[in-house]
């Protein structure tokens, strides 16, 4: 009876040594273990506008989240629990303000991603019209529509100028 316990105690910290030494080869970076890698978040969160109608609008990245108040701000791939908390994403300010307004995430019309990176902006789509989002620039709110044409043709025109 005693040998087994001793046997059995002997396999399992072989087996705890063998997961630290495992895990600490991967944190490391000396060695990748897929089974170890965890989303995390990169950037940097920016608040866009606290209360409005009892929701804050952050911005991350090229996404809007309108986060209700009170609650907390999840990891952007956990889409089951933002749905469930009540937050919208949206691609501008103004798209997370119609959401919050409608109840809803599902309004129309929807801002539609035409081209991701036209001189650095992101061109959409909304209805008929063609609207920039642009980049952090001075003076102007890195998350806001601006129109610029009613076809693709005419916003690249007017973006090179």
């Amino acid at each position: 009876m005693r040998k087994t316990e001793n046997i059995s105690i002997l396999v399992f910290l072989l087996l705890l040594s063998l997961f630290v030494a495992v895990l600490f080869l991967h944190t490391s970076g000396r060695v990748d273990i897929p089974l170890f890698r965890f989303s995390q978040a990169t950037g940097s969160l920016q608040l866009i506008e606290e209360g409005y109608k009892k929701y804050n609008l952050v911005g991350l990245r090229e996404a809007v989240y309108a986060v209700p108040q009170g609650k907390q701000f999840v990891h952007p791939s956990r889409v089951r629990k933002m749905k469930e908390d009540g937050i919208f994403v949206a691609y501008s300010s103004q798209e997370a303000r119609r959401m919050i307004d409608a109840g809803t995430d599902n309004i129309n019309p929807k801002l539609t991603l035409l081209d991701s990176n036209f001189q650095g902006k992101r061109l959409y789509k909304l209805g008929n019209e063609i609207y920039v989002v642009p980049p952090k620039v001075a003076g102007i709110d890195q998350y806001s529509e601006q129109y610029v044409g009613n076809s693709l043709e005419e916003a690249k025109q007017f973006l090179m100028k």
